[in-house]
């Protein structure tokens, strides 16, 4: 999934329907995805984001809360943070070597 995909989903999901926010909501995925990688999970594939229904979800929660949406970035948060932990812990989402170097 490309990150204007996400960008997309994103705004849908925060009923965003202009394009004020892009560039924000661009860098929250980006770091969203990046906080993923660091935790050890595989988020990438190709140089895009994994298509992938808990990796959509993820990074979505991490945007929600970096942009405080409605007044919740606390529980955003910490359901991103738990979401994390247990992808990360997953056999399925383990980061390998070679995708740790990328």
């Amino acid at each position: 999934m490309t990150t204007a995909q996400m960008l997309a989903k994103v705004k849908e999901a925060m009923r965003i329907r202009h394009t004020a926010l892009d560039t924000t909501l661009t860098d929250d995925i980006n770091a969203g995805a990046l906080e993923l990688k660091r935790s050890g999970v595989s988020v990438f594939d190709n140089d895009n984001l994994r298509d992938d229904a808990l990796i959509e979800v993820a990074v979505r929660y991490y945007v929600m809360a970096a942009e405080d949406y409605n007044g919740k970035a606390s529980q955003y948060m910490q359901s991103f943070e738990k979401l994390r932990d247990a992808m990360a812990m997953s056999g399925d989402y383990k980061l390998t070597e070679d995708e740790d170097e990328g």
